[in-house]
């Protein structure tokens, strides 16, 4: 079996890293929830928006991003049983990055495919995926029928309607959980 993870809010709480620099640039407070572009661009303009995804994308901050609660301990169980790939729409600039992060936690060996801002679906399809977690529901709305694309529920994507075949999970345990019932 081969599992497809996002990297950004997935894996790593970016949402923190974001709330955090707008705190500390601009003195502004905002809930995780509202860390999201429907929110913070609108709250921020479009320089200070853009100023801030290119710090937590392209700068050494990303290394201080905590990861995702459970995220860290679920991956490597399931190194031991599966295939894993992260795959991330970051861009080439940023990958460097994303792999430094996984390495300061014990996982730098997981490949990572980049669509460069482009549709996972491809990549899902080459792979051959079984399932993608992720936390963007539009992304997770192309996907190949041969794949189950499950939403980790975090409180910027909770409010979003989802696609029928999307399923959902609270944290990684239920994740694990719905992989392990779902493959046997």
């Amino acid at each position: 079996m081969h599992l497809g993870l996002d990297f950004d809010g997935t894996i790593a709480d970016v949402a923190w890293l974001k709330q955090r620099y707008i705190l500390d640039h601009w003195g502004i407070r905002v809930d995780i929830a509202e860390t999201g572009r429907r929110v913070a661009l609108p709250l921020l303009g479009d320089s200070r928006y853009a100023e801030m995804l290119l710090a937590v994308h392209q700068t050494e901050l990303v290394l201080e991003m905590p990861p995702v609660d459970q995220a860290i301990e679920v991956i490597k169980r399931f190194l031991m049983e599966y295939d894993v790939t992260v795959i991330t729409a970051r861009l080439d600039e940023e990958l460097e990055f994303a792999q430094h992060w996984l390495e300061l936690y014990d996982i730098g060996d997981i490949p990572i495919v980049h669509t460069k801002q482009q549709s996972k679906a491809p990549t899902w399809i080459n792979l051959n995926i079984n399932f993608h977690l992720d936390d963007t529901p539009e992304v997770l709305e192309d996907a190949p029928e041969t794949m189950v694309p499950v939403l980790l529920n975090r409180p910027y994507n909770t409010d979003i309607k989802l696609a029928p075949s999307v399923q959902s999970v609270d944290n990684w345990i239920a994740f694990e959980i719905f992989v392990q019932n779902s493959s046997l």
